[in-house]
């Protein structure tokens, strides 16, 4: 008996070294209570957690699996994803753990939570389909679009989905009652950003234009005709948009490393700013704007009022996307 007992500890000690070595890695809890400014940095494969307000980073996660890109999906739940990632991870921000593994296989090129918060719609780009899934990592339906999807916006009032292709220029039109292709209009070349003005019945689209002919202009189409309505000068490669209020519009575009305030009824500039160096990301939290610059590593918050920059951040390596989580002020 005394011969086994050194054979039976290694082996415990094995399996405990074995179970413990495949658990994900835990990392620094977010406080609920503070509103947070989350920024992926792609270059350095990080997510910085900077407090809204102040500016200090509260912690940096750096998973050892590849992502490229992430979405907000509740007040604390983080999804890390990527096209060449074979899995979508989910993260609790209160405990900083990892809660699931989605085996989505790869392509996912960028995701969008529904309006009613409890689906997710997946741009996949290796099969040229969007996938929508329940929050819970179900997949409930795939429907086949272009070559290659990339934004999306939803339509709750009308049920539709609009899928926007950087390969082949299209719009799709889903009806997402029966997940079919209803519509398909042309767009610009290389079309990236976009918003869904609901109210008025228009989609305002951004992209990257092609070789020598970065995109100038912001196309607005009628979302229930697909026929362009009117062009608006944003040059150059207007990618982000942010609106303000009923009327007014933020176009960030990133070729030319400004801001511009539109005035949605017009089409015309109320106010120009320059950022950065190739400024990708944009989100509000309601009253500021928040900008990565992706060169200097470097985050711009700007008055939107004021047109003016009140507080430089840093970064992480090569910041590109963002979002803000509201805190509860406890």
């Amino acid at each position: 008996m005394g011969k086994k007992r050194p054979v039976i500890i290694l082996i415990l000690a094995f399996i405990w070294l074995f179970t413990t070595g495949c658990q994900p890695v835990a990392f620094t809890k977010i406080p609920d209570g503070a509103s947070v400014l989350a920024v992926l940095n792609a270059r350095e494969q990080t997510v910085s957690f900077l407090n809204a307000e102040s500016g200090k980073n509260i912690a940096t996660w750096k998973p050892d699996f590849t992502f490229a890109r992430m979405l907000l999906t509740n007040s604390h739940t983080v999804l890390l994803y990527g096209k060449n990632a074979e899995d979508v991870r989910m993260l609790d921000m209160r405990t900083g753990k990892q809660t699931g593994v989605w085996k989505t296989g790869k392509g996912i090129a960028n995701a969008t939570l529904s309006t009613s918060g409890d689906e997710i719609y997946f741009a996949d780009k290796l099969h040229g389909t969007v996938r929508i899934y329940t929050t819970a990592g179900q997949q409930k339906g795939e429907i086949k679009v272009g070559p290659s999807p990339f934004t999306m916006m939803e339509d709750k009032a009308h049920g539709k989905l609009y899928v926007m292709d950087l390969q082949d220029a299209n719009m799709r039109e889903i009806d997402l009652a029966t997940s079919q292709v209803v519509r398909t209009f042309r767009l610009n070349e290389s079309p990236m950003g976009g918003l869904l003005a609901a109210d008025r019945d228009e989609l305002w689209i951004g992209g990257h234009g092609r070789g020598d002919f970065p995109e100038e202009e912001v196309s607005v189409f009628s979302s229930e005709t697909g026929q362009k309505l009117r062009n608006v000068h944003a040059p150059f490669m207007p990618v982000e948009f942010v609106r303000y209020g009923k009327d007014t519009l933020f176009v960030l575009s990133h070729g030319s490393n400004t801001l511009r305030r539109i005035a949605m009824d017009t089409g015309q500039s109320t106010g120009e700013l320059a950022l950065g160096a190739n400024p990708f990301g944009m989100v509000s939290d309601g009253q500021l704007l928040y900008i990565t610059s992706y060169e200097s590593n470097q985050i711009y918050v700007v008055d939107p009022k004021m047109m003016r920059t009140l507080k430089i951040l840093r970064a992480g390596d090569g910041p590109i996307q963002m979002f803000v989580r509201e805190g509860d002020g406890q």
